[in-house]
């Protein structure tokens, strides 16, 4: 099954009154129509907590990899950045709002 993952930069994100918004749903609307078995994820940037890829972070990883054991902070660090920016995906689509 083909897996999309549609990050989604509005910080309006619940009004579907932007364009952006209704351009969104219409592309939603046409993958779904022209793809019906393909899996859709939506991260929604201003919705989400996620994390800030920093040095830290990159160290966390190392330490997981090498097998040494994490601290409370970098467990919880290492399991949010894992769930929402290393999911298995075929295709990504970024929309955003484009002001004039």
């Amino acid at each position: 099954m083909e897996k999309t993952l549609l990050i989604n930069a509005h910080p309006d994100y619940t009004n579907h009154d932007h364009h952006s918004i209704q351009l969104l749903d219409y592309f939603l609307e046409q993958l779904q129509n022209k793809f019906p078995h393909a899996e859709t994820t939506t991260l929604n940037l201003y919705g989400e907590d996620i994390p800030q890829i920093t040095e830290s972070t990159y160290a966390t990883y190392r330490k997981k990899i090498d097998g040494t054991p994490l601290s409370t902070v970098e467990t919880d660090q290492f399991e949010r950045t894992a769930k929402r920016l290393y999911r298995q995906h075929h295709d990504c689509q970024i929309r955003f709002p484009l002001y004039c």
